[in-house]
């Protein structure tokens, strides 16, 4: 079960993810849940360097681990910028709002569901 008393393949379903399903011979952590690919047409990189390759300052520090072959992506993807000051930190963060704003209501959904009464 997860948050709230949902069932975690349900609280996937909501989000858009696929259920977790580790390749064969691997373990179940979350890098090792296998995704479908997406197949919309790829962004050109200067719309994508317009969309993320800018941060958002950090209000408060916390650890986070990355394993170290994303690690090495993202930092490529940070050094790439245009004006080379995107901190991993800030590009983590604008990826993350993103994605909560773009999923904003099912975010809502789950929170309440999880948090009932919460303003």
């Amino acid at each position: 079960m997860g948050p709230g008393g949902m069932d975690a393949d349900r609280i996937r379903e909501i989000m858009g993810e696929a259920p977790a399903c580790p390749r064969q011979g691997r373990g179940t952590s979350g890098n090792d849940i296998m995704r479908p690919t997406r197949k919309s047409v790829p962004m050109q990189p200067s719309v994508y360097g317009k969309e993320y390759l800018h941060g958002i300052a950090g209000m408060q520090r916390r650890s986070l681990h990355i394993p170290a072959a994303l690690h090495r992506k993202l930092s490529i993807l940070t050094g790439a910028s245009r004006n080379g000051k995107v901190t991993l930190e800030g590009f983590i963060n604008h990826l993350v709002s993103r994605h909560l704003e773009e999923y904003r209501e099912t975010v809502e959904m789950i929170l309440e569901e999880s948090l009932p009464g919460r303003s």
